[in-house]
């Protein structure tokens, strides 16, 4: 099965794809775009740990760049997507919250928008 998971390099992107990545049969996509809210080290530390694994592709991508996200949706076929990309931390929307409209509504949307382009399976 062809998996592609947003937010992989944050703590529940890694997580699911970790049990994920177990099962070769799975060749899992991640994509990222190492948002520097939470620590760059740690999410480097675990695309590192899936870069050793064959059945694992990673793309530096940011889900609000719709015209690369499109691009890249039309050269994959994937069957089941996981998203989990988002701005998270509830006190930096208060300080910021043109930047969660950027990521958590408009970036869903272009995902969803790629998905429905290129026919992603509803599940």
């Amino acid at each position: 099965m062809k998996i592609l998971i947003t937010g992989i390099a944050g703590f529940i992107g890694f997580s699911v794809a970790k049990d994920l990545i177990k099962n070769k049969e799975n060749l899992v996509y991640g994509i990222d775009n190492f948002d520097s809210y939470y620590s760059k080290k740690y999410k480097e530390f675990r695309i590192d740990f899936f870069k050793k694994k064959k059945n694992f592709k990673f793309i530096k991508l940011d889900i609000t760049n719709k015209k690369l996200l499109t691009k890249f949706f039309s050269k994959n076929d994937f069957d089941v997507v996981m998203h989990f990309a988002a701005q998270a931390g509830v006190r930096y929307s208060l300080i910021n919250p043109e930047k969660y409209i950027k990521v958590n509504k408009n970036g869903f949307k272009f995902l969803l928008d790629s998905m429905i382009e290129n026919n992603i399976p509803k599940k």
